[in-house]
């Protein structure tokens, strides 16, 4: 979660002076750092490596992206001091890719797809597993063969005496922590310091 919230300390001169302009430039402001740092995270961090792929071609599309949520923090009445934003997700998912997990088989084992690289057709152009392939099981046209360079399990199609794997079976898949959303936010401080000052600024003007 990101929280950009008001030092009063260093802005006593304007909330003294002028303080529902004060108010209302910060509300302003508020909503153009959620702007801004949603923008900054989907661009850098949603279009592949090192992130990860969610967030559409050219930051624009579904994707993990839409499992954040954004909500403005209102004043309690007692002046600025509650005022900010926030955005979070509740996602396992993104929880995951942000720190890290360990997936393991319940029973049996785990089947995971090839890469885009290697099997371009299993995936949409968004990059995402097409949905027919989310279910190997469900696939009546594939079997289990072991590869003869690794001795991995994996899960193949025949076809024209061709054979084509598919999927590697394994009894736990590991997701690095790759999303960088806590890293997007605090590398996004500064720009959130500046919009503050700059609303800072306006309202001083109106004296």
């Amino acid at each position: 979660m990101i929280d950009a919230r008001i030092d009063t300390t260093k802005l006593r001169r304007a909330f003294r002076l002028v303080p529902k302009q004060l108010k209302f430039e910060f509300r302003d402001a508020f909503d153009h750092i959620q702007r801004s740092f949603l923008k900054e995270f989907r661009l850098k961090r949603l279009q592949g490596p090192p992130g990860v792929r969610g967030g559409g071609p050219g930051g624009k599309g579904p994707g993990i992206f839409n499992r954040f949520k954004k909500a403005r923090i209102r004043d309690s009445g007692s002046g600025l001091e509650g005022m900010g934003v926030k955005v979070y997700t509740t996602s396992g998912i993104a929880m995951a890719l942000e720190y890290g997990a360990t997936r393991r088989a319940k029973s049996g084992r785990l089947a995971v797809p090839f890469s885009r690289t290697l099997r371009p057709e299993m995936y949409a152009p968004s990059g995402r597993l097409r949905k027919k392939y989310r279910a190997p099981g469900q696939l009546p046209d594939l079997s289990e063969i072991k590869s003869q360079r690794t001795g991995a399990a994996l899960l193949a199609r025949f076809s024209k005496r061709k054979v084509k794997p598919m999927f590697v079976l394994k009894h736990e898949v590991k997701t690095p922590a790759r999303l960088g959303f806590v890293k997007t936010a605090i590398g996004h401080r500064p720009r959130q310091i500046e919009i503050l000052n700059e609303a800072v600024h306006r309202a001083l003007e109106k004296i």
